[in-house]
Parts: structure tokens; C-alpha cells; sequence
């Protein structure tokens, strides 16, 4: 993993990292799942947003920990039913051990900017893991925000995690990455699976990281789409969340269902969002030009 690992490196570009500082896992998934494995257990309580990513509940479940939800920004407006970090801060307690930030959030979408999440963070016990999901950062990044692998520097309890699955387009091929204190990695080390990712893998996300056109094209397919999605869910005055990724969230109320059926049975899949709380939404993947149009 040491090609995959100067490739990283490279892309970062930051002064602040190292290889010592990477992880690299079968998907970012394995790298929230380490984190559970090393940090929590049946004494301790995980703290995310209601209608965060399901894979915090379940990893959480397996270590037996407590699971505590904060509540979502429910004013309306940019942000509406992103992470309330005010809610989140006031649900922690001498038993929280982890704390779950997906930024952009999914599967809402919505972003919180590094000044916030640093505000947070400050205020805090340093003996707190707080994980920052970016699984979507570069679509975030293109529209100027900036990603928490900034923070490392000055707090040894953050982790970033990245994954290749979004806009790298490798979800089947199952990498992602970790990036923490030497420290933390070195204990991850010790408890993941010696070949945790395949070769073929990691050949395949230091290709992808070095082909800058593939990405570019990417973001601004996503652009135009997102863009063009948003004009006619404007003109049928259906509501959507805000969102710093490639999918939007709309709100379609008592019909949700009905509408999931119908659209499947016309070839249109769409995300239903009841696993997450969310059951008058559905996730809406930015497709081509073509599948935009169905």
C-alpha cells in the first residue's frame, strides 16, 4: 500500500501529513468500523446527528455502545436538517467516547464549514474521537469548502475519513483511507486485517487519483446536472434539501411511497430514505444528461 500511500500523500499536499498518518481500508467503511472496534464498547456511549449514515448505527451496535442522536438544524433555510454541532455538544457526556460528523452530510447533503467544525472540536475533551466522514469532500471542495484534513495538526483525536467510492466511481472495489496522528494509526494497524485491501484495489485508486480530467469532467457533469435538476424540481415546486454532493434530497410528503413504486416500475431507481427516519424523502443520484432527462 505504500504506492497507494505516496499517491494520497501527493493529492493532499499537505505539509502537516505523512505516510504514517494514512490508513488504508476496504472502503472508508472498514476505517469507521476500526474506530468503533478500538474506541468503543458497553460502557460507552457514540454520539451522531439523527438521519446520519446508517453505518454509524450499525458499527455502534456491534461494540454494544450506547447510541446517542442529536437533534438536526430544523430552521429552515441553507442548512435545514443538516448537524445542529450546538444539539450535539449539549448530548455529550462523561461516557462519550466517539463522535460521527459526515461532512457533507449524507444522506442529507448539507455542509458545515472547517471554522465550525473547529469551534466544536476546541470546546471539547481531547479524549474524544471525533471522526469527520468525507465520503463526498470533492464535490464539497469544488464548490470552496475546505476539508478538516486541515485540523490534524492541531488535534490528535480528529480522523478524516475518504473513500474512492463517489467520485473516484470505485464503489465495487472497496477502498478508502483514514488520516489521524501517527498514534491512531499505529493502533489500527495492529487490529485491521493484515490484506485488507486487494492489490488490483489499490492499483486501480492510485490510477484514479492521478487521472485529474476524469475527476474534472466528473464535477462538472455533476454541476451542470445538479443545476439543471434543481430548475425542474423548482418548476414543480417540489422541495429539496441543500447539498454539497451528487445526490438531492426532496421532500415528496404522504405520496413518497407511491412515487417510489411508480418511478421503479419505469426503470427510475431512487434511494427511499425510511431506514434513515427520513420516509417522505427520497435520494436523488445526479445521473448523465440522459438519465437526468427520464
Amino acid at each position: 500500500s505504500i504506492d497507494l500511500k505516496s499517491a494520497i500523500l501527493k493529492n493532499i499536499s499537505k505539509r502537516n501529513i505523512s505516510i504514517k498518518n494514512i490508513i488504508i481500508g476496504n472502503g472508508s467503511n472498514e476505517i469507521l468500523e476500526l474506530v468503533a472496534r478500538k474506541y468503543l464498547n458497553s460502557n460507552s456511549e457514540v454520539l451522531f446527528c439523527k438521519h446520519s449514515f446508517l453505518v454509524y448505527k450499525i458499527i455502534s451496535n456491534t461494540m454494544k455502545a450506547k447510541i446517542i442522536e442529536s437533534k438536526p438544524i430544523k430552521e429552515k433555510g441553507k442548512n435545514f436538517m443538516g448537524i445542529d454541532l450546538e444539539s450535539m455538544r449539549s448530548k455529550i457526556t462523561s461516557k462519550t467516547k466517539v463522535i460521527f460528523i459526515a461532512n457533507p452530510g449524507n444522506p442529507i447533503g448539507t455542509m458545515i464549514s472547517i471554522n465550525e467544525i473547529e469551534n466544536f472540536v476546541k470546546k471539547i475533551s481531547k479524549k474524544i474521537i471525533v471522526v469527520i466522514d468525507e465520503a463526498y469532500y470533492e464535490y464539497s471542495s469544488h464548490q470552496g469548502f475546505k476539508s478538516a484534513v486541515n485540523l490534524l495538526a492541531k488535534y490528535s483525536n480528529v480522523i478524516v475519513t475518504r473513500s474512492f467510492s463517489k467520485i473516484y466511481a470505485l464503489a465495487g472495489i472497496r477502498v478508502g483511507y483514514g488520516l489521524a496522528s501517527t498514534d491512531i494509526v499505529s493502533e489500527f494497524d495492529k487490529i485491521r486485517q493484515p490484506f485488507n485491501v486487494n492489490y488490483i484495489a489499490q492499483k486501480m485508486a492510485v490510477e484514479s487519483l492521478e487521472d485529474g480530467k476524469y475527476l474534472k469532467r466528473s464535477l462538472d457533469l455533476n454541476d451542470s446536472g445538479m443545476q439543471f435538476l434543481k430548475l425542474e424540481l423548482n418548476k414543480l415546486g417540489i422541495l429539496y434539501l441543500n447539498t454539497y454532493t451528487n445526490f438531492i434530497t426532496i421532500h415528496l410528503g404522504s405520496r413518497t411511497q407511491k412515487i417510489y413504486e411508480i418511478l421503479l416500475s419505469e426503470g427510475v431507481i431512487l434511494r427511499p430514505l425510511e431506514n434513515y427516519g427520513l420516509p417522505s424523502y427520497l435520494r436523488v443520484t445526479i445521473g448523465t444528461k440522459e438519465e437526468n432527462n427520464m
